[in-house]
């Protein structure tokens, strides 16, 4: 969706900052996340999202 391959940040709990790459990159292509999640719940043979993936989308 993006035109080139993203490498989501690694997230460690041991290493300081990691999970703010991975969470200022979610706010920064905030649109393509959502757009991504579209995609998952359209190429699904039942139509809808899971749990977990409709909480990550109404989180974004």
């Amino acid at each position: 969706h993006v035109g080139h391959p993203v490498s989501y940040p690694d997230i460690s709990n041991t290493c300081y900052g990691s999970h703010s790459k991975a969470a200022g990159m979610l706010i920064m292509d905030r649109k393509h996340f959502l757009g991504f999640m579209d995609f998952v719940c359209d190429v699904k043979d039942k139509p809808s999202l899971t749990n977990i993936e409709q909480n990550f989308a109404n989180a974004l």
